[in-house]
C-alpha cells in the first residue's frame, strides 16, 4: 500500500505544491472561519490550511498542494462518533463535490482517494464510518448497535450532508454536481446510497462492490474451511503459479488473443489436470485433498443440497500479488496456514458484528445454523442487494459499476447477478442502460492492479484523464452532458509505471458485451477490439 500511493499520488503532485503555496496565506481567514461552522449534532474540531505533507491512516505520506482541511465529528445518536474530513482546493475548484468510500470494516479515512479527487479540483469528503481501528477489526461493534448502523449506512449519508454544506459555506455556492466513488466495502456504500438515499448523489462509481455482504463473508469462511479442513487440504504459495498457468492454458484465447489474460467470465477449469501422477516428475502437483479444496473455492458457497449461495472465483489469478493486496493469493490462500485475508475479515465480521465474541473461531461456523442467524440480525442493514433503483433513476442519477474478473475478494459474478436482477426489476436491458452500466475488467484484481490493463480511473496508477479512459470522467460526461459510456479504455503500463510508457490498451465493454479482437489489428491497441 505504502509503495503504491507514494508513487502514484505523492510524486505526481509535488510540482503543483510550489505553485500554490503562495495562495495559502490569502486563504487562511476563509478556511479558519469554518472552525465555527455549526449544524445540529455536528462539531468541527479543526479547520486550517494544510501545507505540510499528509500522513495517511494507511501509512503513506502524500505531498499535495496546500488545501483547506476541515475535520469534525457527527453524533446523530448518543453512541455515534462519526468522524469526517472535508478537503477544499484553495484554487481552481471545479464546482463539484466528491465523496469517497471506505474499505473493509472501516475505521480509517481513505486519504489516498481523497488526494486523487483533490488534485482533480473536487471538494472532497470522507468518513471513518463511525469508529477508529483496523479495517479487519470488528471488536468495535460489540455491544454497539448504533455504531453498526453508522458503519452500515448512516455515516456516508450524514457525511454527505455535512460535506456539501461545508463546501457551500466555503465557496459561497453549492456544488453544481455531487459524485460518489468507492470500491469494495466502499462500492457497497455507493449502492446503499443509490438504493436508500437516492437524492444524495447525481452520479456514483462503484467498484467491486460487496453487494451480498452476509453471503460474501460466509463465503470467506467457506474458502477458509475448505483450505484448512486438515493439513492435507492447505495449498501453499509455491503451488499457486502452477495452478495459475494451467488455468490460463485452459481459458485463454476466448477473446481471440493468446495473451495470458482471461476475458470470459464463464471460464471453467478442472484443477484435476495437476493431480500428482498426471504431471511430469519434478513439476508442481496437487494431492486429491488439495484438488477437492480448490474445486470448492471455484464452485462457491453452496447449501447442503448443493444450491449456490455465493459465487466462486474465476480461475487464472491464483498467484497474483498486488500492491493493494487484491489478488486471490492474499485473500483466499494466504502466505501460510491461517493467514488469509478471508479469515481476518470473516473473524472481524462474525466475531464482532454478528456473534459479538472476541474468541469467535471460523472453524466453528456451521452454515446451516449460523448463516440464517447472521442474515436475520444484519442482512437487511448490511446487504446492498435491492435491485429496485426506481427513485435513483427517476431523479436522473447515473451509476457506473466496474469489477475485475480476477478479483480475489469479491467474485465478479456477484456483480453480474446484481445487474441482471436490476434489469429484471427496472424494465429490461435498454431501460437499465439509460442510468446504469456495468463494466467487467479482464486481468484486474480487487479494485485495481493485475496482469491485464488495469488503469481506468480506479485504484492504482492513473490512466489518461479523459472520459474515454477514466471512470469518473466518463460518469461526469454522462451526468452533465447525457453521453453514456459505450466503452472505457483501460491502460497497462510497463512495470505498472506511467513514467515507462503504455504497454497495451483494451476496451472494457458494458456487460454483457465482451471485447473481441478484430483478427488483424495490433493486439496492444484498443482500436483492434470491438464490443460484441
Amino acid at each position: 500500500m505504502r509503495t503504491m500511493y507514494s508513487s502514484f499520488f505523492g510524486i505526481a503532485v509535488v510540482a503543483a505544491c510550489a505553485a500554490q503555496a503562495q495562495d495559502a496565506a490569502s486563504q487562511l481567514p476563509a478556511c479558519g472561519a469554518l472552525a465555527s461552522f455549526t449544524l445540529p449534532d455536528v462539531r468541527v474540531t479543526s479547520a486550517a490550511v494544510q501545507s505540510e505533507p499528509v500522513k495517511t491512516d494507511l501509512g503513506n505520506t502524500l505531498a499535495l498542494p496546500p488545501f483547506c482541511r476541515v475535520l469534525g465529528v457527527a453524533t446523530p445518536t448518543p453512541r455515534s462518533q462519526i468522524g469526517f474530513e472535508v478537503w477544499l482546493p484553495l484554487k481552481d475548484w471545479n464546482g463539484r463535490y466528491a465523496q469517497v468510500g471506505n474499505g473493509g470494516l472501516g475505521g480509517v479515512f481513505f486519504h489516498e482517494l481523497m488526494a486523487q479527487m483533490l488534485t482533480r479540483g473536487y471538494a472532497v469528503a470522507a468518513t471513518d464510518d463511525g469508529h477508529k481501528g483496523s479495517p479487519v477489526d470488528g471488536t468495535w461493534a460489540i455491544g454497539e448497535p448504533e455504531k453498526v448502523r453508522d458503519y452500515a449506512e448512516r455515516a456516508v449519508h450524514v457525511t454527505n450532508g455535512i460535506g456539501r454544506q461545508v463546501t457551500a459555506r466555503h465557496y459561497g455556492a453549492a456544488p453544481k454536481r455531487n459524485y460518489f466513488f468507492g470500491c469494495s466495502a466502499g462500492g457497497r456504500e455507493g449502492l446503499i446510497e443509490a438504493q436508500r438515499y437516492p437524492e444524495d448523489f447525481h452520479g456514483i462509481v462503484v467498484g467491486a462492490p460487496a453487494i451480498e455482504w452476509s453471503n460474501l463473508l460466509a463465503a470467506f469462511v467457506w474458502n477458509a474451511q475448505a483450505l484448512h479442513a486438515s493439513d492435507a487440504t492447505f495449498i501453499p504459495p509455491d503451488r499457486l503459479p502452477a495452478i495459475q498457468a494451467a488455468a490460463i492454458a485452459s481459458c485463454d484465447t476466448q477473446d481471440g488473443v493468446k495473451d495470458g489474460i482471461v476475458s470470459n467470465p464463464a471460464c471453467r477449469f478442472d484443477p484435476g489436470v495437476l493431480a500428482c501422477g498426471r504431471v511430469s516428475p519434478g513439476e508442481s502437483c496437487l494431492t486429491t485433498p488439495q484438488i477437492d479444496a480448490l474445486k470448492k473455492i471455484y464452485a462457491g458457497l453452496r447449501d447442503g443440497a448443493g444450491r449456490p449461495i455465493a459465487p466462486g472465483y474465476l480461475p487464472s489469478g491464483e498467484a497474483e500479488v498486488a500492491a493493494f493486496g487484491g489478488g486471490p493469493r492474499a485473500y483466499i490462500f494466504g502466505e501460510a496456514r491461517g493467514q488469509s485475508l478471508n479469515i481476518l475479515f470473516a473473524t472481524g465480521h462474525f466475531g464482532g458484528l454478528v456473534f459479538e465474541r472476541r474468541d469467535w473461531d471460523y472453524r466453528t461456523f456451521d452454515f446451516a445454523r449460523d448463516l440464517p442467524v447472521a442474515r436475520a440480525k444484519l442482512g437487511a442493514l448490511l446487504d446492498a442487494s435491492n435491485p429496485d433503483l426506481t427513485a435513483f433513476a427517476r431523479g436522473g442519477g447515473k451509476l457506473l459499476h466496474y469489477h475485475g474478473l480476477l478479483d480475489g475478494s469479491i467474485p465478479a459474478q456477484m456483480s453480474t447477478s446484481y445487474y441482471d436482477a436490476v434489469v429484471d426489476t427496472m424494465g429490461g436491458r435498454a431501460r437499465t442502460a439509460e442510468f446504469y452500466r456495468l463494466f467487467l475488467a479482464p486481468g484486474v484484481l480487487h479494485c485495481g492492479f493485475g496482469p491485464g490493463p488495469h488503469a481506468f480511473g480506479n485504484l492504482g496508477p492513473p490512466g489518461p484523464l479523459d472520459a474515454e479512459h477514466d471512470t469518473l470522467m466518463a460518469l461526469e460526461r454522462w451526468v452533465e452532458q447525457g453521453v453514456a459510456p459505450a466503452r472505457i479504455v483501460a491502460t497497462k503500463y510497463r512495470d505498472d509505471d506511467p513514467a515507462r510508457g503504455v504497454l497495451m490498451q483494451r476496451p472494457l465493454c458494458p456487460y454483457p458485451q465482451l471485447a473481441k479482437w478484430d483478427g488483424k489489428g495490433p493486439t496492444d491497441q484498443a482500436t483492434s477490439f470491438r464490443c460484441e
